[in-house]
């Protein structure tokens, strides 16, 4: 299963429809009330209490939508398992990385490759790298860092494409979310 993350636009949307709600039940009542010839003070005050249960109950049945945008993508890889192929038919070489990351912060990292030169030679290879992972913001770019257990330090820019693939340092990785199996 598939899940892409909310972007700016998204919030700013969400944002907007309640501002809508919020503003098509105070005008319900106000013409409600505005018929019945009910004094401007007493009219204030049923707009004041109206908007406030309205607000209430709008922040009480949607999920926060003021999550930052590193917390967004911090949850969405949790748990999360990213693959990305590739291969030539031409070469004769493939290879497949696996990224699992865990919702404990850890990470494992799993890189296999095999080649062949057709009547001479082929040969293949895997690594495998454990560690601990969480998502930064630098200004307006996404960051994954990484320490492995050998204690390595690093960081990949982290974007969304268009496609919804995950690209990591100009990887694109398939994601699949809850799959991490860890």
């Amino acid at each position: 299963m598939t899940r892409q993350l909310l972007s700016y636009d998204d919030l700013s949307l969400q944002r907007e429809n309640c501002i809508f709600s919020i503003n098509s039940v105070v005008l319900k009542t106000i013409q409600k009330l505005w018929g019945k010839g009910i004094n401007q003070m007493t009219l204030m005050k049923q707009i004041t209490t109206t908007m406030t249960l309205t607000l209430g109950l709008l922040l009480a049945s949607t999920p926060t939508m003021a999550q930052s945008l590193r917390e967004q993508w911090q949850r969405g890889l949790s748990g999360s398992k990213l693959s990305h192929y590739s291969g030539s038919l031409i070469n004769s070489n493939s290879t497949l990385t696996v990224i699992n990351f865990c919702r404990n912060g850890r990470y494992s990292y799993y890189r296999e490759g095999s080649w062949t030169v057709p009547g001479q030679a082929g040969g293949a290879s895997n690594n495998r790298i454990n560690g601990r992972w969480n998502i930064q913001q630098q200004g307006n770019q996404i960051m994954l860092v990484y320490v492995t257990d050998r204690e390595d330090r690093g960081f990949f820019p982290l974007y969304l494409q268009n496609n919804g693939r995950v690209n990591i340092g100009g990887t694109p990785f398939a994601i699949q979310q809850g799959g991490a199996g860890c």
